[in-house]
């Protein structure tokens, strides 16, 4: 695909005041169009056919959103040129499910199926949120000045970018494919040939030794190939039902038990 700047989100951030702001900065838009904005927006001017590649003339609403002012808006145009797109996912034992795509990006040129491995290919943020949050335990900042926590952030980003230049190298030292390499399991290999290549620091033939070990786990690593595969985005273990913290301990005292029917302990005279 030969485009410029392209921006692909999901349909959470689909509004006509997203893709003119970012139409204005020269960026050019793919969002998925959610159903109940379909008919509202530009329902009457899309065919009847399960699949198309169309374009429309989306006109601004007439209200304005909370999240800019009145006079923002009104700076906004008129209407915009959109191209919508239409296709069916159809996977073998589930039924198929029709996905509609809408982008500022008109080039005839540039084929429809583009667009739709490119939205595909949109999920693997979702899978790189992941491993930060889940995988690097970095979900929660520690820091309170702002200074201090855009060092954090900073060293977040480092910590987190030298792990795929790490399974870069495997897969090109040992042919293996990039994008099947366990982000996880690079990972717990990191953790644990840590611990010999630090005891063999003086020796750099040894050192290179593991490491080539190392990098030959992580290539064999391998994550099955399951194009289409859903998981439900839940937790396996429940949480604790104490209650939150919200002044310091001294101050909160002696608290009923968290379960209804069990006496609370003995106090101390």
């Amino acid at each position: 695909m030969n485009a410029g700047d392209l921006v692909v989100t999901e349909r959470g951030f689909f509004s006509f005041v997203t893709f003119a702001c970012l139409l204005a900065r020269g960026v050019d838009s793919l969002m998925r169009l959610p159903e109940n904005k379909l008919r509202k927006a530009i329902g009457s001017q899309l065919p009847k056919a399960a699949n198309f590649d169309v374009i429309v003339t989306w006109k601004r609403p007439t209200k304005s959103p909370s999240t800019i002012t009145a006079e923002e808006f009104s700076l906004l145009p008129e209407c915009l040129a959109e191209r919508v797109i239409r296709y069916t996912v159809a996977h073998r034992g589930f039924r198929s499910q029709s996905v509609t795509l809408v982008t500022t990006l008109l080039d005839p040129d540039i084929a429809d199926s583009d667009f739709a491995d490119l939205y595909f290919r949109r999920w693997n943020v979702e899978l790189h949120f992941r491993e930060i949050k889940t995988y690097l335990h970095r979900d929660v900042l520690r820091c309170l000045s702002p200074a201090m926590i855009e060092r954090e952030l900073r060293m977040h980003f480092i910590a987190y970018n030298l792990i795929p230049c790490v399974i870069q190298k495997a897969a090109l030292t040992h042919y293996f494919n990039l994008c099947r390499i366990s982000f996880k399991g690079c990972l717990d290999t990191l953790r644990q040939f840590a611990n010999a290549t630090a005891g063999a620091e003086d020796k750099p033939r040894t050192v290179s030794a593991i490491v080539d070990d190392m990098l030959l786990a992580i290539a064999r690593d391998l994550l099955p190939l399951c194009p289409g595969r859903a998981e439900p985005r839940v937790k396996k273990r429940r949480p604790k039902n104490y209650r939150l913290q919200t002044k310091p301990r001294r101050e909160m005292g002696p608290l009923p038990h968290r379960k209804v029917g069990v006496e609370n302990p003995p106090q101390v005279a």
